[in-house]
């Protein structure tokens, strides 16, 4: 079994149909498609926060403040890569992660991730494999994240992944 996520700031449902996103639109035809999940706010790091903890941001201890500083999710946390983990999946994110620290330390097997919102205002785009980081050139950011997932996605066996691309949040880095 396949599980992707594809989590995109700032796109509503409607924006794809309006967009020229044939790609996203073929695998939605093709896929199960939850069509009444919304974000819990308006806000990138509060809305990937309650997906991996499957809480809603407003009611944690201490509020989410931008820029993200410290890791946002307690280092033993349940999380959804812990979960997929031990249901017998192999986990991977690819693309933004913005919660602090390492998605590593949070379940994830593969991880091949940028850290903050602002990732590609300049080149070179500073990209982290596992735990090392490449230089990437702007231009080519977004398409080495989206191979990187498909092949992980192509490799055989129970298989989750986290992409989580920039597009269209501002400032602009790329398009799909």
């Amino acid at each position: 079994t396949k599980i992707l996520i594809i989590l995109a700031d700032d796109l509503g449902w409607g924006n794809l149909s309006e967009a020229n996103t044939p790609n996203l639109l073929a695998l939605m035809r093709e896929s199960l498609v939850f069509r009444n999940a919304h974000a819990p706010v308006s806000w990138c790091s509060p809305t990937r926060w309650a997906l991996m903890t499957g809480r809603e941001p407003h009611l944690r201890a201490h509020p989410i403040t931008n820029p993200v500083q410290a890791p946002l999710i307690g280092r033993y946390a349940n999380t959804l890569a812990r979960s997929m983990r031990s249901a017998g999946y192999v986990t991977g994110i690819f693309g933004k992660w913005h919660l602090g620290g390492t998605p590593l330390n949070y379940g994830f097997q593969t991880a091949f991730w940028y850290p903050s919102a602002n990732v590609a205002l300049r080149d070179p785009v500073v990209l982290i494999d596992q735990s090392r980081e490449i230089n990437i050139l702007r231009g080519l950011f977004l398409t080495k994240i989206v191979n990187r997932a498909v092949k992980f996605l192509a490799e055989p066996g129970n298989r989750f992944a986290y992409v989580t691309l920039p597009p269209p949040h501002r400032p602009f880095v790329g398009s799909y």
